[in-house]
């Protein structure tokens, strides 16, 4: 599974035995919405939302349709259409302990006003996007992360706010160093919540 595709194909690896492209998306997302309204219903409290959060998180929402869900790639990737390289392997641990320390030195973007959060969380998405640290998945990943960890500070995200088109646009200029957009979208979708909603929605939300 060096390059993680099916022998002879290019469909990636995976448990189900999908060769066909448009079935393994189908897959991916019925696995991603059923885990992810899981996740949403477990108590959180007690969660640190460091590097291996995130990394369990990944093996959690993909782990019923890939064996490496979880598991830093060990490829090099490029951004779809595009030459410039995401983070490059050999290099994604190192990066991803910085951005994470960062995070924590940050108390997790808790007690910020919104304008902090803002800036803040942009910031996040941007590193993280950057990063790429798995093989697939890591857009939908970032963003359930973000969700939690905004829950977790006190803020919603409200990504019906937005549709897929500006976020891919946000992300891509924001990867070509243009933070413009993300930090606009961004403003757009966070919430402020109050203490006893933003508790709710971390104990579980049954």
């Amino acid at each position: 599974m060096a390059d993680y595709f099916v022998e002879g194909g290019d469909v990636l690896e995976n448990k189900l035995g999908i060769t066909d492209p448009e079935q393994l998306r189908e897959a991916e997302e019925d696995a991603f919405s059923d885990t992810a309204a899981d996740i949403l219903n477990e108590d959180l409290s007690g969660a640190i939302l460091d590097f291996n959060f995130f990394k369990q998180l990944h093996g959690r929402l993909f782990g019923k349709v890939y064996p490496f869900a979880g598991q830093i790639r060990t490829v090099n990737i490029t951004k779809q259409d595009s030459s410039i390289p995401f983070c490059y392997a050999d290099f994604i641990e190192p990066e991803a302990n910085r951005i994470f320390q960062d995070l924590e030195v940050k108390n997790y973007l808790k007690n910020e006003t919104k304008a902090e959060f803002v800036d803040n969380i942009a910031e996040l998405a941007m590193d993280l996007n950057a990063l790429h640290p798995f093989r697939e998945g890591n857009g939908r990943t970032i963003r359930f992360y973000l969700q939690l960890l905004a829950n977790n500070a006190g803020y919603l995200l409200d990504y019906d706010e937005v549709n897929r088109e500006e976020i891919i646009e946000a992300d891509k200029q924001a990867f070509l160093g243009n933070d413009k957009l993300i930090k606009e979208m961004y403003n757009k979708i966070v919430e402020k919540i109050d203490e006893g909603l933003a508790a709710w929605l971390f104990v579980g939300q049954n």
